[in-house]
């Protein structure tokens, strides 16, 4: 009888309660980390197709989503946002603004308190924003890659130099 408690069932050594909870625990936490990470790279930055521009510098692009700058390679551009409860922003503020969803709601309050600024334009959905950006030239947004883009947008490179 010691034998088959020391090994368990099927001659398998036996886990206990807590070690089955902690083990679950571990991968829990690593799928939901590659999860969110491989979310982060799944994402289209678009325009409309009469806005003059191809491509975009990531510091660029910084600057543009957090207000700092409306001009980028001698051209104005505003920004479409989504609302900040949204998964999809998230993942696009820490792959392109270095910043989790705590941080970047500091940074719009502070910016409101200090120079009053309001945060950008923000949708509410992918098709909200993908028909904002078809009726405005000059207006950056992103959106999922698996999205069908309607034939008056384009994707825009990010370079990262």
């Amino acid at each position: 009888m010691r034998n088959w408690a020391e090994k368990g069932l099927c001659g398998l050594p036996f886990i206990s309660a807590s070690e089955v909870i902690l083990k679950s625990s571990v991968y829990l936490f690593l799928f939901l980390l590659l999860s969110s990470l491989s979310r982060c790279e799944e994402l289209f930055l678009i325009t409309n197709q009469k806005t003059p521009i191809e491509w975009i510098r990531s510091r660029d692009l910084r600057s543009l989503f957090l207000l700092k700058t409306k001009r980028t390679q001698g051209l104005k551009l505003d920004v479409v946002e989504y609302r900040f409860d949204d998964p999809l922003r998230e993942a696009f503020a820490l792959k392109y603004l270095n910043l989790n969803r705590l941080q970047l709601e500091a940074y719009w309050r502070t910016r409101f308190l200090t120079v009053g600024q309001q945060d950008p334009v923000t949708k509410k959905n992918v098709r909200v924003v993908l028909k904002f950006l078809m009726r405005n030239p000059n207006y950056i947004g992103y959106c999922p890659k698996n999205t069908v883009l309607p034939k008056f947008l384009k994707v825009l490179e990010v370079r990262h130099y």
